[in-house]
């Protein structure tokens, strides 16, 4: 299928979209199409948490109907041993503060069906944890 003259190619205008959606990474980008493609509610991407007016964390995925958040820890981003740490911090930041935070460092791509499971459970039992004392914005 060819562009319009003067659009931009297919491809430019996908990444274009996911960069306006707040989705930073490859691997964000396809956990995107594999939720779209299982029906999901779109999350919010790298969205700025905040509980009770304070900085909670900046987890992959948020869903702020349910308070569910999703991890993605892809090896190419916490691959260092100080990225990793930062990761766990945040997730264990997240799930202190009571929000449920469902982790798929490779999975998504090897075996998605236990993760979208677990997710559409979430989602269809929430909100959960302290829903109204969870704030956001997009990030910058």
């Amino acid at each position: 299928m060819l562009a319009r003259p003067g659009a931009p190619p297919p491809h430019v205008a996908q990444v274009v979209e996911e960069l306006a959606a707040g989705v930073r990474s490859v691997v964000e980008g396809e956990a995107r199409e594999l939720l779209r493609g299982a029906g999901l509610p779109e999350p919010l991407w790298n969205p700025v948490l905040f509980l009770d007016g304070r900085f909670l964390a900046v987890p992959d995925a948020y869903w702020p109907q349910a308070c569910v958040a999703l991890e993605i820890d892809s090896r190419a981003w916490h691959l260092r041993p100080a990225d990793h740490e930062r990761s766990l911090a945040r997730a264990n930041r997240l799930t202190a503060a009571g929000l449920p935070v469902v982790r798929a460092p490779v999975q998504l791509r090897r075996e998605p069906e236990p993760v979208l499971r677990e997710l559409r459970t979430l989602l269809a039992t929430g909100p959960h944890g302290p829903h109204a004392r969870i704030g956001w914005r997009r990030a910058r």
